[in-house]
């Protein structure tokens, strides 16, 4: 709502001099809002990642085979080709704090079944409880967008690197406590400690609600405001601008620009997400390295992302800001993603003699931080602000298409150099996606440029945004340019614009 958290100092303070005073009771409750989602996404991960942690503790403890191991994680990841889409569009009717509960209410069922399923090792009852968890995986990834987007602007960045930063640090975590856990007590103890862990997820995402209440949202970014003057600069003159942002699906152009947003996203999780299954194997082949330092080296994409989320969010905020930052940022994603690619062509095709695994993990460490931060920063002015639940949710679906399918396509490669080769391909479809990104969004922004000029100088009404009436004046009111009514005045020098750089 225009004003934001200004209104809601004027509603609840009445008193003179607390102005100031509301405006911190609201931004700390924004912190405290963010840092509850981040705690639901850090166990989100910790309990995805259990069963990895202990693969075979938990063939040898329940007499089960490698097949039926994996069914686990099939059970876990199907769903979410269509869940986090579902999801996405009840939130969008809903609120998306509401559903952050329920979704988090079900994972605690699915903990409970896991639990009691390694208690009494039954292997039927883990299948069902993984495959609870997996169908609220994602639902609760994808809630960030709608819940805290809206409320933190020109910082969405540094909050992307933060809840990055959570996630990741779930699973490493629980790759350092999983172990221990069984040490002290089998899979039951194992399992009961991710059971604690969703269970806070549960307790935290009961605040949500009144913290939504508290921390209202705040003015639209520039990058926001910048997209939706683009839209509507670019469709003509005269129409009038909800600098708040466009509707979901409120024109052609907006949709395809969106669409090739989403395929970038699904190409680039093709090549990151399988990498986490065949990656040690693969080194482990190439290099002759042990089970040990192969996991030793798969995790440090991982503490990559921990650390470097958040500085790469912080510069996201501080660079790519402003009219430009859409378009930065998306030349910023063909750069990452082309990095990628190297590091998977330096992975696969460079003898083991001639080339360390640490030249080309370090690359894929650094530009996979990169990647998702710049990825998902990009998602606040690509997304419609008025259907964030339900955008979303159609990124999260997206997302999953790939690492659910290429798998099955890399299973059948015949070995481990044509997997990553599948891996390789992806990325360059991903950098291939992100430069057609860029390209329509350079061209929409010159198309705003040349509509904001012919504007200025008086050859067409203009497009302006909403601004609040005056009192007594109704709510809103659109306010042209007076200048514009009689025809261009006078005393305007017209000079041509420059061209755009």
């Amino acid at each position: 709502a225009p004003g934001g958290a200004r209104e809601v100092v004027e509603a609840t303070c009445r008193t003179p001099g607390c102005e100031g005073a509301g405006r911190v009771r609201s931004s700390r409750s924004a912190v405290v809002l963010a840092a509850v989602v981040c705690w639901c996404l850090f166990v989100n991960h910790y309990a995805r990642d259990a069963t990895g942690a202990l693969e075979r503790e938990i063939e040898r403890d329940l007499g089960i085979d490698a097949h039926q191991f994996q069914a686990l994680n099939s059970m876990y990841f199907g769903p979410n080709i269509a869940a986090p889409f579902l999801a996405g569009a009840v939130a969008q009717r809903v609120g998306a704090g509401r559903l952050l509960i329920f979704a988090q209410a079900l994972a605690a069922v699915g903990h409970v079944t896991v639990g009691v399923g390694m208690q009494l090792r039954s292997y039927e009852s883990i299948l069902v409880g993984r495959a609870i968890l997996g169908v609220t995986y994602e639902s609760i990834d994808v809630m960030p967008l709608p819940i805290l987007a809206p409320r933190f602007g020109e910082s969405w960045g540094s909050l992307v690197g933060a809840f990055n930063s959570a996630l990741r640090m779930g699973s490493v975590t629980n790759f350092a406590l999983s172990p221990l856990a069984y040490h002290f007590g089998g899979l039951p103890a194992a399992f009961w400690l991710s059971f604690a862990m969703g269970f806070s997820g549960l307790v935290a995402a009961l605040f949500v609600p009144m913290l939504e209440r508290r921390a209202p949202p705040s003015p639209p970014s520039d990058s926001q405001s910048a997209a939706a003057a683009s839209d509507a600069n670019s469709h003509g003159a005269g129409e009038p601008v909800d600098v708040e942002g466009p509707s979901c699906c409120s024109d052609l152009g907006s949709l395809v620009v969106f669409s090739m947003y989403i395929m970038t996203a699904a190409f680039l999780y093709s090549s990151i997400v399988p990498f986490w299954f065949y990656g040690g194997a693969f080194i482990r082949d190439k290099w002759g390295y042990s089970l040990q330092a192969a996991d030793a080296m798969m995790l440090f994409p991982e503490g990559s992302m921990v650390f470097l989320s958040m500085p790469i969010g912080l510069v996201v905020d501080r660079v790519l800001i402003g009219g430009r930052f859409l378009v930065v940022g998306a030349r910023s994603l063909v750069l990452s993603l082309t990095l990628v690619l190297v590091g998977f062509v330096l992975l696969v095709a460079f003898p083991a003699p001639a080339l360390s695994p640490w030249v080309p993990m370090g690359i894929l460490g650094v530009t996979y931080a990169a990647c998702n931060t710049v990825l998902w920063s990009l998602s606040s002015g690509l997304v419609p602000s008025s259907c964030y639940a339900l955008g979303g949710g159609v990124l999260g679906s997206a997302m999953n298409i790939g690492p659910t399918v290429l798998p099955l396509i890399m299973a059948a490669a015949g070995s481990e150099s044509r997997a990553i080769a599948w891996l390789a391909g992806a990325a360059g479809a991903a950098a291939l996606s992100a430069a057609g990104l860029a390209t329509m969004l350079s061209a929409r922004e010159r198309l705003a440029q040349r509509g904001a000029a012919a504007a200025l100088l008086g050859d067409s009404p203009g497009v302006y945004p909403r601004i609040p009436s005056p009192p007594g004046a109704g709510a809103f009111s659109w306010a042209k340019d007076d200048r514009n009514a009689a025809g261009p005045r006078e005393d305007v020098v017209r000079r041509p614009m420059p061209a755009s750089k």
